[in-house]
């Protein structure tokens, strides 16, 4: 996924509300976007900031009132390393904007604050005018870095709440020079090992007594992140709240700057006492403990990283099935693998992001990528196209080459058709989000569904799970098996936050972990670990049972005690709890035990929640379904038929109606309205199709009812 969004390791990550300010302009200038945010070039500077850059769509360089301005909906700006890099101190911005009206938008200022992270932002009040052409406003950037790396690096990110463009004449900052000096420093080595005391790749926090983390020296894992090389990633939990943004994994930490390592890592410190936390994903316990830099010596310190589970002991192996990352030559292979390993992800699905005009995140090779010979760890190329906000996006896994076309790109059908041939496994991405307005998986679901071309839906996503659409599908009695997925970059800031665990028969190979998650040994998680069977049958199961039969149901739910504590346990039943097990107190685990006897085909699902860690923070899990067959018949539930078919003939007759593109509109704007007019008769034609089968599905209904 890319909703027109920012990068977030150098700029925070949020779903954009493209904002500002409509002036009257003068001649564009304006460079060429660069990579999948649509970094823009922007030829305004002044003594203190060295570029600007506009992005998610075309920027340009005004001229108003004879002054020369910028104007944007997302507007980047890069402050001259020689007036301030890598600082610590309080820095007041002066601002001044075109201004038209009297009541202008509130300002999203995003920066690095030192001890918060790259996720800092400050919401900034325009003073009520009349009629000024222009408006100045001050604010203070407390405790700015401005330490952004890279070629497209950028201090500060501006934007505004009413969804048009923000236009700057100026932008000057005044230094208040209390960064402190280092008066000495020393060296920190630190080893990382995980059980078998064995060197290990790890997610390292290191924060001094102002709650700041030195810059990662070179040792840190290098990560391309949209057109740069860095090695800072946000952990996320600051996200929660943004945008209906969650916070997936938790970090202990206020400061949610980290950096990958190897295993080992050693570097050049300020003398001092530093926070030290190491984390290697949720099989793993936290480490954190105190460590003293002193003087010209070097404090070693081996991380001993434990154990909590090994699910892959037990057959169960972790994937995430949506990451972005351009894979330009093996280094980028070699980086991310060792990402994979210090999250303790072993099937890392590394997606090419099309559009219908080009794919971003490209992959220099489609072959499966493995640690080393015989490893669970390993990166499998896979692509999210396609992908428009008019029919959803989609992802298409486990592909041996990418496969586009262009010229049919909104008949999603015939692209399924040839990932199924090759062996691929087909799905829709966000379709757990809790804003379905945002990015409308339903509608392409309702037309790809009944065909039976759609193996999964993507139901977990920076700790959302709505499950209304899933479940719709599986009343309708068509199988459909859950996956999570963290979109990184864009939404869940570190690959496997959120992930479905496979079981896996056998050894593991990549063929088998696939085969796993197509037939439904699965479950999706951020934190608790699933356990469930029906008469002793396990999640992904189909039971053929008579009338009278019993239903025997366990399940059981447990989770890292690092990251939440279990609130309750719940078995659904074709969409409805109908027992739950709670913890008043929260609990490490939980059991449900359940029996009944058949009486009508059904499904089984469960449920685990954590406990409320804040407004917006969710811990959760959720089993693929176990289905049960009666006398034969489906496991669908007939009286909600109906209903659920209703609404999903209201997403098919949103598909006459032409929406503007939002996916990387600076370049498929144009195109997509060509292409969406041009392919109308053929969608219309498997609209009448799906209602076909769908009123077909009404009249069955009736006659079981």
């Amino acid at each position: 996924m890319k909703t027109n969004g920012i990068s977030p390791v150098r700029r925070p990550l949020w779903i954009i509300a493209f904002c500002g300010l409509l002036v009257s302009a003068g001649p564009a200038i304006h460079g060429h976007p660069i990579g999948p945010s649509g970094l823009q070039p922007l030829s305004w500077q002044n003594a203190q900031i060295s570029r600007v850059f506009a992005a998610a769509w075309p920027g340009q360089d005004v001229v108003i009132d004879g002054q020369h301005c910028v104007t944007g909906r997302v507007l980047l700006f890069d402050v001259r390393d020689d007036f301030a890099d890598d600082i610590d101190e309080d820095v007041e911005v002066t601002l001044e904007l075109a201004r038209v009206g009297e009541n202008g938008p509130e300002l999203r200022v995003a920066y690095e604050k030192n001890d918060e992270g790259p996720a800092a932002a400050k919401q900034i009040p325009l003073p009520k005018t009349s009629g000024d052409r222009f408006c100045t406003v001050r604010f203070t950037l407390e405790r700015a870095r401005f330490a952004t790396d890279g070629e497209h690096g950028a201090d500060i990110t501006i934007t505004a709440s009413n969804g048009t463009a923000v236009t700057v004449r100026d932008l000057s900052l005044k230094r208040s020079h209390t960064t402190p000096v280092p008066q000495a420093y020393g060296r920190l080595e630190l080893q990382a090992l995980d059980e078998h005391n064995a060197i290990t790749p790890a997610l390292v926090g290191l924060y001094d007594e102002r709650n700041r983390m030195p810059r990662p020296g070179l040792q840190a894992v290098p990560i391309r992140l949209d057109t740069d090389i860095v090695r800072v990633i946000t952990t996320g939990q600051r996200l929660g709240g943004i945008g209906g943004y969650g916070a997936s994994l938790p970090w202990p930490a206020a400061n949610q700057s980290a950096f990958y390592i190897t295993g080992r890592y050693e570097a050049r410190v300020p003398v001092g006492r530093y926070d030290l936390v190491v984390c290697k994903g949720p099989e793993y316990r936290m480490f954190r403990r105190f460590v003293e830099v002193k003087p010209e010596a070097t404090a070693s310190v081996d991380v001993h990283l434990v154990r909590w589970d090994n699910l892959s002991e037990k057959g169960w192996y972790s994937g995430d099935d949506h990451i972005h990352h351009a894979r330009v030559n093996a280094l980028d292979d070699q980086s991310l693998l060792l990402v994979s390993q210090a999250e303790d992800l072993h099937v890392a699905n590394i997606l090419q992001m099309g559009n219908v005009v080009n794919a971003h995140h490209r992959q220099y090779d489609w072959k499966i990528m493995a640690s080393a010979p015989n490893s669970t760890f390993i990166l499998a190329p896979g692509q999210e196209d396609p992908r428009t906000a008019y029919c959803g996006h989609t992802i298409q896994l486990h592909l041996p080459g990418p496969i586009r076309d262009p010229d049919h790109y909104l008949l999603y059908d015939l692209l399924f058709q040839q990932v199924r041939a090759q062996g691929g496994v087909t799905g829709y991405a966000h379709v757990g989000w809790p804003n379905p307005g945002l990015i409308v998986a339903r509608k392409g679901l309702a037309l790809d569904v009944p065909e039976g071309l759609v193996d999964f839906v993507e139901v977990l996503q920076a700790a959302n799970a709505d499950l209304q659409t899933w479940f719709d599908f599986l009343n309708l009695g068509y199988k459909l098996v859950p996956t999570a997925g963290t979109d990184y970059p864009y939404l869940d800031q570190r690959p496997g936050a959120v992930r479905s665990y496979v079981k896996v028969g056998g050894a593991f190979t990549p063929q088998a972990w696939f085969d796993g998650l197509k037939a439904g040994r699965t479950f999706v998680t951020d934190g608790p670990m699933l356990e469930l069977t029906v008469n002793s049958q396990a999640m992904g199961s189909e039971l053929r049972l008579e009338t009278g039969g019993p239903v025997v149901i366990s399940a059981q739910a447990r989770i890292n005690p690092d990251i939440d504590l279990l609130d309750s346990l719940e078995l659904i039943e074709q969409g409805q709890v109908i027992r739950t097990v709670s913890a008043k107190d929260g609990a490490p685990e939980l059991r449900l035990d359940f029996q009944t006897t058949a009486t009508h085909g059904t499904w089984f699902v469960v449920r685990a929640k954590g406990k409320p860690r804040g407004k917006d923070d969710h811990t959760l899990a959720v089993s693929a379904p176990i289905y049960v067959l009666v006398n034969g018949q489906s496991f669908w539930k007939p009286a909600e038929v109906p209903q659920i078919v209703s609404r999903l003939k209201q997403a098919l007759v949103l598909l006459s109606k032409y929406e503007p593109s939002t996916d990387e509109a600076f370049e498929t704007q144009d195109q997509f309205e060509k292409l969406w007019q041009a392919e109308q008769p053929a969608i219309q034609q498997r609209v009448q199709r799906a209602i076909a089968i769908y009123d077909g599905l009404v009249a069955k209904a009736a006659a079981v009812r």
